[in-house]
C-alpha cells in the first residue's frame, strides 16, 4: 500500500527536512546561474519562456541531486523517512 502525502510528511526526520531544505536553497540559487551560463539566449527572451527553462533546469538538476544525496545518506545509515508502523486494526478492517 502507497503512502499518501501526508503520510510521508509525517515519516520526514530532521535530516529529511535539512535535506529538503538544502537542495531549495542550492537550486533557487544555482538554477539561474546553470541557465546564464550555459543558455543566456533563454534569458534574454523572458516569458513564460525562461520561466519554464527555470523550472526545467532546477527540477532535473534538482531531483537528480536530492535523489542522489539522499541514497548516500541512507547508504552512510542516516535515516530520511521513518519506517512505515505496521498495519492498524483501520487497514485490517477495510480487507
Amino acid at each position: 500500500m502507497k503512502d499518501t502525502t501526508e503520510e510521508q510528511l509525517d515519516r520526514l526526520t530532521l535530516a529529511g527536512w535539512v535535506l529538503i531544505a538544502v537542495h531549495c536553497a542550492v537550486f533557487a540559487v544555482l538554477g539561474p546561474i546553470v541557465l546564464f551560463e550555459f543558455c543566456p539566449a533563454v534569458l534574454e527572451v523572458g516569458g513564460r519562456t525562461t520561466r519554464y527553462a527555470m523550472t526545467a533546469t532546477v527540477l532535473i538538476l534538482g531531483g537528480a541531486s536530492f535523489f542522489s544525496c539522499k541514497w548516500v545518506l541512507e547508504k552512510l545509515g542516516v535515516t530520511i523517512l521513518r519506517p512505515r508502523p505496521p498495519c492498524s486494526r483501520r487497514c485490517q478492517g477495510s480487507r
